[in-house]
């Protein structure tokens, strides 16, 4: 996946274990997003929160011409607890 020209977007939502080996050291936080464009492999963006922090919004890229799409990982969890809670 990583050789073809796509863009990935990682969500590190990990609370016990080992994150894999980066170059650079993380920002600071808790959770992560780790966002790979095709056109700039290796690097990545990396977007990174505590848990007493609000969810971020993180810019999605799309294929050029068009725009990054903004998530906003907070209005979408919230959004999926109502629709399972009930």
């Amino acid at each position: 996946m990583i050789r073809q020209q796509v863009h990935l977007d990682e969500f590190d939502f990990l609370i016990r274990g080992q994150r894999l080996a980066m170059r650079q050291k993380l920002p600071p936080g808790d959770f992560f997003v780790f966002t790979s464009r095709a056109e700039r492999r290796p690097k990545c963006d990396v977007y990174g929160w505590s848990v007493r922090q609000a969810l971020p919004r993180i810019p999605i890229p799309l294929l050029a011409p068009d725009p990054d799409v903004v998530l906003d990982l907070h209005s979408s969890f919230a959004w999926a607890r109502l629709t399972t809670c009930g």
